[in-house]
This record gives C-alpha cells, structure tokens and sequence, in this order.
C-alpha cells in the first residue's frame, strides 16, 4: 500500500512541528498521536459520505497491539480518526477497519485519506472543535460533535489517557475561543439560521408537513431543529435506502426510494442535506410536481456544500429555495480580527498542552520512583508487629531503616561520580531530581 498523503492543507502555516525536537529556539514535543482524515474541504461530500457509519469502528481497530487508543469523529462533512500509536502497520490496519465499515476497497479508503502526526494531529483537532476549520466558521454544532465522539470512546474504552488529555484541551479550546471571541454569533448552525430564513416566508411550524432528504448528520440536525420549533408532520427521503433506518431511530415517517415525486406533491418545507454531489431535486422533477400543488408554495432548503437542489429549481413558480449562500448572507461574517484572535486563543491553549505533555515524557520514571519506595517501606512495615501497640524505638527503628534504604543507592552513586572525577555532574543531577544543594 503506498503512504499516505501528509496533508497540510488547513493548516499549513502552523509552526507547530512538534516531531522536530529544536525550531527557532523551543524544545518541541513528539505526541504519539496519527490522525486520518478526509473532509469537505478536499473532497466531494460524496466522498466523505461514505464513512457515514464508522463512528462504531474504534474498538475494531484497538484489536491491533500498536495501537494503544482510538477517537473516531464522523459527520456528513469530515471523517476524522485519531489514533495513540506510532507504527504505520497500525496505519494500515485501521484503514483496513474503516474499508470494510464503508463497504470499500482499502486501496480507495487509503486514497481518500491524509495523514498528519504529532503536533500537526494536535493543532488540527483544536482548530476543529473550535469552529475555525468549519465551512461556516466559528460554527457552534462541531464542538457538540466532539463531545459525543469523545463520549462515545470513553464508552467504548478506547480513549487512552492521552487521546483523552488531547480531547479534554480540544474542547476547553473550544469553549475559550467562543468566550473570548465573536465568532460564535456568526457561527450559529447553519440548520438554525435556515429555518429562521423559512419563518420569514411566514411558515408555522405545526402546521406544517416537511420532508428530509438524506440521512446523515445534517439530517439528524435538522429533525431537532424543526421539533424544536413545533414541526411534528415530518418524513424522510434517502435515495440509499437509508430511509427506513432512520425513520426507526428517530420515529418519523419514511418514504420509499423511489417516493421523492410523491413526497414533494405534499410537502410545505424541504431539507435538503444528502451531500452526494448530484442532485437529489431537479427542475425536471419538481415542474410537474409544482402544476399539480394549485398554487402551493413550496419552500427548500439546500443545505449542501455540493448542492442537491438544481439552480433552475429557483425560477420554477411557487418555489422559494434557500441555500448555504443566503445562509452566509443571512448572518455576520466573522471578522476578520475575531478568526485571528481565535486561532491566537488556539495556539495559547496548545501551548499549555505540549507543556503539560512535555511534563508527562517522565512519568514512566516517577512511577518507578514511587514503586521502589513504596516496596521499602512494605518490606518494613512487614518487620513490625501486624497487631496491638508497637513501641516508639521499634518505629524509629523501622524509620531508620526506611531512610537508610532510599539513600542506599544515591550515596553508593555519589561514590562512585566522586572516584571518577564526575562530582560536579552529580551535584547538578541531585539539584535535578531532589532540589538539593549541597553546602
């Protein structure tokens, strides 16, 4: 299988290249930590749609013995997967995985995929969750899509304690950056702002009957949103013949594949969200189906980057369409010193990670430190009595002995760098590791 891409496309001017150990002058730390991804922004939403369903695959690929923790984020949108390992043989084994969840070939999977490691994994997944790598920026909905993939992997044990000190600095990112910033107001879901837009044209939610089409995310989403508002009259489409399923998760009502012509006839309000790439709603189709409303209006919203509604759907009589561009329109751009301060706010926060992993590198070693410690002092206390009172000089005693264990190989060490002339090496290591100094 050939390597993967190491995409740099969202973040290409990050000088956070954590796997050098020494860049203009900082002490960089690797993070064992490899991300594959593949998101609107590179491909057709078609593309990333077909890894729709592989949220589940987490504990599938921690069956390899390389990898030590998976998080896997799956939207409509972007197919993320952090993976705690280094090797790339577990590389291959988790596209492996997310082939056979997709139904595809590993060598399409590896196709779709880029690659980023170490601190450039780090910075992507904060710059995620805080809204600035979103089509919208500054959107609100992707922290929440965090959220549930980490609280998914925590259920599924396979967040391991770094992918979980990752993910807690990812969202704490994330709730920082919409305090400290406006970006928020121009972020909200673009489904909540659409739905606004719909209210303008003087719809009322619980009399009407809406029609979803597709089945992802987005869709999920928007089903929320409209019982939020009152909407209770609501089916769904999918070409796939996803339809069903989702219907049985969420108790609405589901079409049949070849239903779209029929469902229009008696819709007020459509949600587009399939993200195929082609359209789901033509002219073609819709023109016919418009003579036979009498004058009924029909509202559709097209919420996909790659639209599923047909620009002539607009000039047919009676239709109102509304896109991510009015979306755009309909609310605040995120100035342009609100998204610097953002990522600014960013970098503050992964700065104060990589400190924290810096001082982590040794945990290995405090742990032994504390182990050795606590077998000494097992070993005396097994001396004393395990009943009843033990007199004051046996304690001290035992204490004494303690002492005389922990120092027991720094003293012989001393020796041993005072015989071969390494004295001053030995005192810098002891102000190191005890804060000594010695008079």
């Amino acid at each position: 299988m050939p390597p993967l891409r190491s995409g740099r496309r969202e973040w290409e001017k990050s000088p956070y290249d954590y796997d050098a150990h020494h860049t203009d002058g900082r002490i960089r730390i690797t993070v064992p930590i490899i991300l594959l991804h593949a998101t609107h922004h590179e491909l057709d939403l078609s593309d990333v749609g077909v890894f729709v369903g592989a949220h589940h695959i987490g504990p599938r690929i921690m069956g390899h013995p390389g990898v030590r923790g998976v998080l896997v984020l799956a939207t409509c949108n972007r197919f993320e997967l952090y993976l705690d390992a280094v090797h790339d043989d577990a590389v291959a084994h988790a596209i492996e995985v997310a082939a056979e969840a997709a139904g595809q070939p590993a060598a399409s999977v590896h196709d779709l995929l880029d690659v980023a490691r170490g601190g450039d994994a780090v910075h992507h997944l904060f710059r995620v969750a805080a809204g600035l790598a979103s089509a919208v920026v500054g959107e609100q909905e992707v922290r929440g899509q965090v959220r549930r993939a980490v609280e998914l992997a925590r259920s599924q044990g396979t967040l391991s304690p770094t992918l979980d000190r990752l993910a807690t600095a990812a969202l704490e990112t994330a709730r920082d950056v919409a305090r400290r910033t406006r970006l928020g107001d121009a972020g909200r879901s673009s489904v909540a702002v659409a739905l606004e837009l719909v209210e303008r044209r003087g719809i009322r939610w619980e009399e009407v009957r809406a029609l979803i089409a597709g089945t992802g995310s987005y869709a999920g989403t928007s089903l929320a949103q409209l019982r939020e508002r009152g909407c209770g009259a609501v089916a769904v489409h999918s070409a796939s013949g996803r339809a069903d399923g989702f219907a049985e998760r969420h108790a609405v009502e589901p079409l049949p594949v070849g239903g779209m012509g029929r469902a229009l006839a008696v819709a007020d309000v459509v949600v587009a969200c399939r993200g195929t790439g082609m359209h789901a709603i033509t002219a073609e189709l819709l023109a016919p189906v418009m003579e036979r409303r009498e004058g009924r209006p029909l509202v559709i919203v097209d919420l996909a980057l790659h639209r599923d509604v047909e620009d002539a759907v607009a000039d047919l009589p009676g239709v109102q369409l509304i896109t991510l561009d009015d979306v755009g329109r309909a609310v605040p751009a995120a100035a342009a010193e609100d998204m610097a301060r953002g990522e600014e706010i960013v970098l503050e926060h992964l700065e104060a990670f990589h400190a924290e992993h810096a001082a982590r590198t040794l945990d290995a070693e405090v742990v032994t430190i504390r182990r050795r410690a606590e077998a000494v002092l097992e070993r005396e206390l097994a001396r004393l009595p395990s009943e009843g009172e033990v007199p004051v000089e046996h304690v001290a005693r035992a204490l004494r002995r303690l002492a005389g264990a922990l120092v027991h190989v720094p003293t012989e060490r001393a020796h041993a760098a005072g015989r071969a002339g390494r004295e001053d090496e030995y005192r810098e290591a002891l102000r190191a590791v005890l804060g000594i100094e010695a008079p």
